[in-house]
């Protein structure tokens, strides 16, 4: 099953509450700022790999630290292209695909180079972590072309990382095209938001490793 996101302030399916992100710039939502999952949570597939990758307690709670530092450090510049949220042990980038590409292209825009290396070096800086990279479309034009479309530029966002020193080892790219909206794609501004790229970062084995040999608090 399909299901989609929706930012609001009730659901039926809430996300558990977490540890909210002390001191994050106006451009990080904090946790109280839950993502709210329409349908089962685990069925999605941004709260699925976080919640995957997930190990729980005391380890858990060292590694959503680890996060905590990493959201806030991406969070430190100033940038309208990009939401990024903390979600259970690892964080969520969403890039506004409007303003990441030109139309229909899927070559990146000279004007998001400066996000994407901030991104990069914050990825560098905490190098113990997987990166999956999620493209997604609005549903003009064909599902095969969307879908396509999705794929290039989700590899683009990939090989952008890349050449500014992540490792590719790290990364996984998956393409949805049009069948992920956040919003409605009846309205210009819904399918807008619906035209994304996401990053979902979760811990790799070494910071779990590193979690499990933690002293319990």
């Amino acid at each position: 099953m399909i299901v989609g996101l929706v930012f609001c302030k009730t659901s039926q399916n809430p996300l558990p509450p977490q540890e909210p992100v002390v001191g994050v710039q106006r451009n990080v939502l904090p946790t109280s700022m839950q993502s709210v999952v329409i349908g089962d949570p685990e069925a999605n597939t941004s709260v699925a790999v976080v919640l995957g990758a997930s190990i729980g307690g005391d380890p858990g709670m060292y590694i959503s630290k680890q996060m905590d530092l990493q959201a806030q450090a991406m969070g430190k510049r100033e940038d309208k292209s990009m939401r990024i949220m903390r979600l259970g042990e690892g964080i969520k980038v969403t890039f506004d695909g409007t303003i990441l590409f030109p139309e229909n292209s899927d070559s990146i825009a000279v004007q998001s180079y400066e996000s994407l290396k901030h991104v990069a070096e914050i990825l560098n800086e905490y190098a113990e972590s997987n990166i999956v990279i999620e493209g997604h479309t609005d549903d003009l034009g064909s599902k095969s072309h969307n879908l396509k479309l999705s794929v290039k530029r989700a590899t683009s966002v990939a090989d952008f990382l890349k050449e500014n020193r992540v490792s590719g080892d790290r990364i996984r790219i998956v393409g949805y095209g049009e069948s992920q909206p956040l919003f409605s794609n009846s309205t210009g501004e819904g399918r807008s938001q619906n035209r994304r790229v996401e990053l979902l970062i979760t811990a790799n084995d070494q910071l779990k490793a590193k979690a499990k040999g933690q002293p319990s608090n």
